[in-house]
């Protein structure tokens, strides 16, 4: 099974921001890293609290998306060692201790039957899970339903005992305990808690599709997990996206064995067969009460979790009824997965009618079998990308270690690839997979950018310009794509090509085709502008920059953060309050009232309206956007749960121009900027009331 090698990052050369996007890099191809496997793994990183941050608000800012989203103390009590603070963090109740080892910290889940809590293992400090049954589940004695409830625990017990090694949650204790002053006991089982998210987690996060690669990664291993189990001669009964879990270094392990009606159910499903099994994931079979040890049987449902993970539908839909889920499922096949989600393989369609066939003899008989060819599949996906790797190479080196590089260099412009080699070729980060909706799901597959953050570019930028004589260095300007490079929903051909939307208008602009070079170590992101070549003076730039909604200004950051340190040094060269601006944004501004006519004039030109097509395309696609509130807080450098919070704090009027936001849709980017007359538009309150002062306005 995979585990991300994260020794290779260096620490010491990257920005909390970069750190930060790694991890959402991480989480958004469905391997979970939490903050304990990156300080457990880099060496220095345990010092440096502001990283550790970054990565804390990213675990955050995904939680928060997803269907249990959790609290900033439920982070900082796990990595306690590091003798972090948290000034809203209660302490720890002091409730009485569970077998004399076990203090209670919160409820993880409750249903019908029992709950299970989230427990602090005195003896070792290590966090566990404590499933514990009400007391009147086991009231009635000898009555049928209390002893299928018993039975239900030991049976999970025993599972744990005879699976102790595998990637499942650890069986650690099982015991009676008393429940009341009538001397009732109820049983009690202690297991290994899983931090990490569960695929329903991901599931739930709306909108969001992952790269068919990843989804079959996980569903691959987790195939793995079941082999050995059904090796030891178990078999789950219950495979579902709640209940696959991650673990610290975002690798998939196997919870609850027992099966239990009413304990952390799907919050879709509220029954089960009589077998124990989900309905909307087990085979029909199950359903109607046979086959209880067909293996047949867990290949439908871990088929049943892929078709959901790939396409966010479940194969048929929920019924009100057992009868009725059971009739769907003999009377016809699923949709096909292609149908549902353009773009995936005809081979992933037929892999999974085979296993999602009414008829256990159709289907695999093996999970081994099954996995094969998913693997199959799988590696003529990523076969797809091989061509396109080189041309990423150099985009790798920022962030990742020489060795590494140098590796990934021989493995892709060698005769052949293993499928190792394709493991480590996509895990960092040269390929990526970027989902857009669009009258339907369509699938591009694009290679993946490693993210620079802001103090990296303005450091680039002002080192660029103190090599430059004087007088160039006064007449530069810089237009950043930094922005729109991070953002892990714009594609890198889009990129590309507004990276020559931009060249052609600034021909156009100064009536004859200009160099325009690309910075160097900013990954292409920054576009350097000499004014003179468009015949502009500083003071056109400075009207230009009266509409500028965005910028850097040195805000609570310390002086000698290297942000204000650079931001410093190029205002002294330029002589500009405001040297650097995203380039979509210029792009638009030039183009479009009130600037329009006046840069025209300026540049001779003699139609305002004559611009070329490329740079028309780029401008509507600009304005045609609108941004969510994840968007929104990537763009003033926070995480969305920080910015939801800090706007639900704010005056009304605040809270009421993000309201669309807050309900879950967006603001067009139009709003988001605001106007020159507007006094405090959308991006500059968000700035406000978080806090941040890392992306507003120079003060004047």
């Amino acid at each position: 099974m995979h585990r991300s090698n994260l020794r290779h990052l260096n620490v010491g050369s990257h920005s909390p921001s970069a750190l930060g996007h790694h991890a959402n890099y991480e989480w958004s191809s469905l391997r979970p890293l939490l903050p304990e496997a990156y300080i457990s793994e880099l060496q220095g990183l345990r010092d440096e609290k502001e990283m550790v941050g970054a990565l804390i608000d990213n675990e955050l800012a995904w939680r928060a998306s997803m269907a249990r989203p959790i609290e900033p103390c439920d982070i900082w009590r796990r990595l306690d060692d590091l003798n972090l603070s948290y000034a809203e963090c209660p302490r720890k109740a002091d409730t009485a201790l569970v077998l004399e080892r076990y203090r209670q910290v919160r409820l993880l889940g409750e249903g019908g039957c029992g709950s299970v809590w989230l427990m602090q293992d005195e003896n070792t400090g290590l966090d566990v899970a404590l499933k514990r049954l009400h007391a009147s589940a086991v009231a009635a004695g000898e009555d049928d339903e209390a002893t299928t409830v018993l039975d239900t625990l030991a049976r999970e017990w025993q599972a744990l005992r005879q699976l102790a090694g595998l990637r499942v949650a650890q069986l650690l204790d099982y015991a009676w305990v008393p429940m009341n002053e009538a001397s009732l006991r109820v049983p009690i089982l202690v297991q290994a808690f899983v931090p990490g998210p569960t695929l329903a987690d991901f599931i739930a996060v709306e909108g969001r599709l992952y790269a068919a690669t990843d989804c079959l990664r996980v569903i691959i291993e987790v195939a793995e997990i079941l082999r050995l189990v059904h090796n030891r001669h178990r078999i789950h009964r219950d495979i579902k996206p709640s209940n696959i879990g991650f673990d610290s270094h975002g690798l998939p392990i196997l919870i609850d064995f027992g099966i239990s009606s009413g304990l952390a159910q799907d919050s879709k499903v509220s029954t089960t067969t009589s077998l124990g099994a989900t309905p909307a994931y087990a085979p029909p079979e199950w359903i109607k009460g046979n086959g209880s040890r067909n293996v047949s049987g867990e290949v439908y449902c871990l088929a049943s979790t892929l078709y959901h993970l790939l396409t966010r539908r479940l194969p048929y839909p929920n019924a009100p009824t057992l009868v009725d889920q059971y009739l769907m499922k003999i009377n016809g096949p699923p949709d096909r997965p292609s149908s549902v989600r353009d773009g995936l393989p005809i081979e992933l369609d037929q892999i999974l009618m085979r296993a999602l066939s009414p008829s256990p003899d159709d289907r695999y008989q093996s999970i081994v079998e099954f996995a094969d060819e998913l693997q199959a599949v799988k590696a003529k996906i990523d076969s797809q990308f091989e061509f396109s790797v080189p041309n990423e190479i150099e985009l790798i080196a920022p962030l990742v270690a020489g060795e590494i590089t140098n590796t990934i260099k021989d493995d892709v412009t060698g005769p052949k690839q293993s499928r190792l080699n394709r493991h480590k070729v996509l895990f960092l980060g040269v390929l990526a997979v970027a989902l857009a909706l669009l009258g339907g799901f369509c699938l591009s597959l694009n290679p993946a950018r490693p993210p620079i953050g802001p103090d990296e570019v303005t450091v680039a930028i002002s080192n660029y310009a103190a090599t430059q004589e004087p007088a160039r260095a006064a007449s530069l300007r810089f237009l950043r794509l930094d922005h729109r490079h991070n953002d892990p929903e714009v594609r890198s051909e889009d990129l590309t090509e507004l990276r020559q939307a931009i060249r052609e208008l600034l021909a156009h602009l100064a009536g004859q085709p200009i160099e325009v070079i690309e910075l160097p170590h900013s990954q292409s992101t920054v576009l350097v502008l000499d004014l003179r070549q468009l015949g502009w003076q500083p003071g056109h730039w400075d009207l230009l920059m009266d509409h500028y909604p965005y910028g850097v200004y040195q805000g609570n950051l310390p002086a000698d953060a290297p942000l204000n340190v650079a931001a410093r040094q190029l205002h002294q060269l330029s002589g500009a309050k405001i040297p650097f601006v995203r380039a979509d944004w210029f792009l638009a501004a030039v183009t479009s009232p009130p600037l329009e006519s006046l840069f025209a004039k300026l540049s001779r030109l003699h139609s305002a309206a004559n611009w070329p097509p490329i740079t028309l395309r780029a401008r509507e696609s600009y304005f045609a956007q609108t941004l969510t509130l994840n968007q929104m807080a990537r763009e003033v450098g926070v995480d969305s749960w920080r910015l939801r919070k800090a706007i639900e704090a704010g005056d009304v009027g605040e809270k009421s121009i993000f309201q669309p936001a807050l309900d879950g849709g967006a603001l067009s980017r139009r709003v988001w900027e605001g106007t020159k007359e507007d006094l405090m538009p959308p991006f500059f309150t968000a700035i406000e009331v978080c806090g941040t002062g890392e992306a507003i306005r120079p003060p004047p």
